[in-house]
């Protein structure tokens, strides 16, 4: 009688993350930098991540991804965006609407981001990777642009970590 054969075959959910996170880790370029200024109350950005972000505000698009770390060390994605300018859309524009929102308890878009980090602010970080530097979609075979990537990754993140990801344009209902 033959031995039993037996196959190691990975799920969907575990070919996505795959997909995800070697994406990830071989273009985002992270900043290991606290996102928030701990010594104050509120959402308010760190002078390094100020700093970080006018670093990383040359030409073209930059994909971005907000991360929290979670406390096994592994990090999850909590918002999957692209910009030209990373400073005007983090500083100017999402940290600007979270701290309008925590002044008003909660109230207007902002509120499930808020809930998401609000007793987490130690561990969230923002990794980002200019169009210049994209080498490979996430998806093989799939096109290559900012754009697109953007939604390859929403798509793929929404899949492995639902109920996590805090875009909601590019997210299947």
């Amino acid at each position: 009688m033959r031995p039993e054969r037996r196959f190691c075959t990975l799920s969907d959910r575990d070919i996505k993350q795959k997909l995800f996170n070697d994406w990830a880790a071989d273009h985002i370029v992270a900043s290991p930098l606290p996102f928030f200024d701990l010594s104050r109350e509120g959402f308010f950005p760190s002078e390094d991540l100020v700093d970080f972000l006018l670093m990383n505000n040359g030409e073209g698009i930059y994909l971005y991804i907000l991360f929290i770390q979670k406390s096994d060390k592994k990090s999850l994605p909590l918002y999957i965006g692209k910009t030209v300018s990373l400073y005007k859309r983090w500083v100017d524009g999402h940290i600007k609407k979270l701290q309008e929102c925590y002044a008003n308890q909660g109230n207007g878009s902002y509120e499930k981001w808020q809930n998401q980090i609000v007793d987490k602010r130690d561990r969230v970080f923002l990794g980002c990777v200019q169009d210049s530097n994209v080498r490979y979609p996430p998806i093989p075979n799939f096109p290559k642009t900012i754009g697109a990537i953007e939604y390859q990754l929403i798509s793929l993140a929404n899949d492995v970590y639902p109920n996590i990801l805090l875009n909601s344009e590019g997210v299947r209902r």
